[in-house]
């Protein structure tokens, strides 16, 4: 992305991308888009629906790339996210590609992106869609619910 615009300008080109590629979330899995948060380090797109919570983000400082964190709601709220876990810890939510190494030998990542402070439109679009469409094909039960696979992740992630 040219710098034209600046951050906030390429932080509105990703949520648009993100609503477009993540679409499938609201027409088969009930999500709605709850809200989208920006400030100079990053841009967090929000999805939930009655049981889990969708964050896509584009990160910029602390760990730059894009993201994509799937939650387990708590009394319909998002949970802490548990920076810091200790045996006794649930964790209530976990990156989109432990989950797709743990269900599959492939792997995703955003090497796409060449200059992540810099993205071109085209290298968003790919991350993207790729990121949806893993999503798609390798959590449809955590989407509607279903979090029995939580305690092999939590497992991986305390290790």
């Amino acid at each position: 992305m040219k710098k034209k615009g600046g951050v906030f300008a390429l932080y509105k080109l990703f949520e648009k991308i993100c609503l477009k590629s993540f679409h499938f979330l609201s027409d088969e899995f009930g999500f709605k888009h709850v809200k989208t948060e920006t400030d100079i380090y990053s841009c967090v797109i929000t999805y939930k629906n009655k049981t889990t919570a969708i964050e896509i983000s584009l990160e910029q400082y602390n760990m730059p790339g894009v993201w994509v964190l799937i939650y387990r709601l708590i009394d319909g709220e998002i949970p802490e996210y548990a920076a810091v876990t200790r045996p006794e810890t649930v964790i209530n939510s976990f990156y989109l590609p432990d989950i797709v190494s743990l269900r599959s030998s492939s792997s995703i990542s955003d090497k796409e992106i060449k200059d992540i402070l810099h993205p071109k439109r085209k290298e968003l679009e790919v991350v993207l869609e790729k990121y949806a469409k893993s999503l798609k094909k390798y959590a449809p039960d955590i989407l509607q619910g279903d979090f029995k696979i939580f305690p092999q992740l939590e497992k991986i992630v305390k290790k």
